[in-house]
């Protein structure tokens, strides 16, 4: 479960490279969720799917 307002992570993958960054989530939700994040380093929005406890993980 995760709050709205809480940090969260933002992992994004592609082949064998993945790259992780810190977020805020925008919505509550459980794992399986799709829920809203802010991208802390670049103030930009994005959405993708919970799948761990503080872990959201984006398509590009």
């Amino acid at each position: 479960m995760i709050k709205r307002g809480s940090t969260v992570q933002i992992v994004a993958s592609q082949g064998s490279l993945q790259v992780r960054m810190k977020g805020k989530a925008l919505d509550n939700g459980a794992r399986g969720d799709r829920i809203r994040v802010r991208n802390l380093s670049s103030g930009r929005q994005i959405s993708g799917e919970m799948i761990a406890s503080g872990v959201i993980q984006v398509t590009p």
